[in-house]
């Protein structure tokens, strides 16, 4: 099973490095209390409208 390591900037400046069986590229985001979230099969949610950038790194 492939895996991903993901790092993301928010706008806030924050940064979160995680690291996830899910290509997150790839998933659709759900809205949640009007939320609009990307969800990985590990339940890390993320609200997409603070994502300044996100890189994606395949792992075999």
């Amino acid at each position: 099973m492939k895996k991903y390591e993901v790092k993301i900037t928010f706008y806030s400046g924050q940064k979160f490095d995680f690291e996830t069986n899910s290509d997150v590229r790839s998933l659709n985001p759900i809205e949640i209390n009007g939320a609009r979230m990307i969800m990985t099969e590990e339940e890390i949610g993320i609200n997409i409208i603070h994502i300044k950038d996100m890189k994606v790194i395949e792992r075999t």
